[in-house]
């Protein structure tokens, strides 16, 4: 059930103005999380917390048109200690 890793996602046409209005999202599965602009084409998202495995990252700069499934995955590791 870990989560808080700092996922980079570099893309295409993530925009300032996406960022400004809260638009910008990652999508882990089904847990939606919002999304940072580092540069126009690059985000970073948090993961949320998760059973272990692979999961289907998504993302949108319009917080409504989500990337195609299966272009990026996650994979959620137990906890070392």
């Amino acid at each position: 059930m870990g989560g808080g890793t700092l996922v980079v996602v570099s893309g295409a046409h993530f925009s300032e103005r996406s960022a400004s209005l809260g638009m910008i999202y990652c999508r882990f599965d089904s847990s939606v999380v919002p999304g940072f602009l580092l540069r126009f084409d690059v985000i970073q998202c948090q993961s949320p917390q998760h059973a272990s495995g692979v999961v289907h990252v998504e993302v949108t700069s319009n917080a409504l048109d989500f990337t195609a499934v299966g272009l990026l995955n996650f994979t959620f590791q137990p906890m070392q200690i």
